[in-house]
């Protein structure tokens, strides 16, 4: 698996990149290697994940997953790009896919969205979010607020 994010003059935004890849690699079975890659301004670039992957982890296929928040330019053209480019480059015969970014899943986001206000709420001193459930984990988080009340109103129509 190649993360790959824009890339940033700033070393700390670059290192949060490696510290998720390294998170990432930790959690997920053990066949996975997990490494990260900047489309510009830092190193390492996308050929050079991509040939870290092949040369020293010796992977059968990579699945490159852009770290952006919505389907843009960089997404649907830069980072396509580079990666044809690199496997023109390195003379890649192994499969490499895409997926979409992070931000393409609207329950992952609105679920981070509303964990993260809720924190600051509690932290505010306010009351837990009201569609928090006491216990319940993300994959659970039942929304609260302007959310929940179009959640609710969705749910009705269905039903």
């Amino acid at each position: 698996v190649l993360l790959i994010d824009h890339g940033s003059r700033r070393a700390s935004s670059n290192d949060r990149l490696l510290e998720l890849a390294s998170v990432y690699e930790q959690r997920s079975p053990d066949h996975y290697v997990v490494r990260a890659a900047h489309m510009e301004i830092a190193t390492p670039s996308i050929e050079d994940g991509i040939r870290d992957l092949i040369e020293t982890e010796g992977v059968g296929q990579i699945v490159c997953h852009p770290y952006f928040l919505s389907p843009g330019r960089h997404v649907q053209e830069d980072i396509p790009e580079l990666v044809a480019e690199a496997i023109e480059t390195l003379g890649v015969t192994i499969p490499i896919v895409t997926t979409d970014p992070v931000g393409s899943s609207l329950d992952v986001m609105i679920n981070a969205i509303g964990t993260l206000v809720d924190e600051s709420v509690r932290d505010l001193g306010g009351h837990e979010g009201r569609g928090q459930q006491q216990g319940a984990s993300d994959r659970e988080y039942k929304l609260g607020g302007f959310f929940g009340e179009v959640q609710r109103m969705i749910d009705e129509q269905i039903d």
